[in-house]
């Protein structure tokens, strides 16, 4: 079931992709008050944040640090949005 789901997947981006893309995140509701993620360059960044109870919200949350492209954007959005109606069915 999700409870046991530990990280959020976007990958894989490419070669030729933004090293700011996220590969990995930890899944929004392992910590109420931070996340991690592991980028598309190697480099894995610890986030504080306040509600973070969905997919969609650290999607968001990290376009507003990266501004991604609208076309990676998207990309992003239909893994969290897939994710979290998978997960309010559990």
């Amino acid at each position: 079931n999700y409870g046991n789901v530990s990280y959020v997947y976007f990958g894989p981006w490419g070669k030729d992709a933004s090293g700011d893309l996220p590969l990995l995140a930890d899944w929004p509701l392992n910590h109420p008050d931070q996340f991690n993620v592991l980028l598309n360059n190697g480099k894995i960044v610890t986030f504080k944040v306040e509600k973070l109870d969905n997919c969609r919200r650290l999607v968001s949350f990290l376009h507003s640090q990266y501004k991604y492209s609208e076309a990676e954007f998207k990309k992003m959005l239909e893994i969290a949005d897939k994710l979290d109606r998978m997960f309010s069915e559990d």
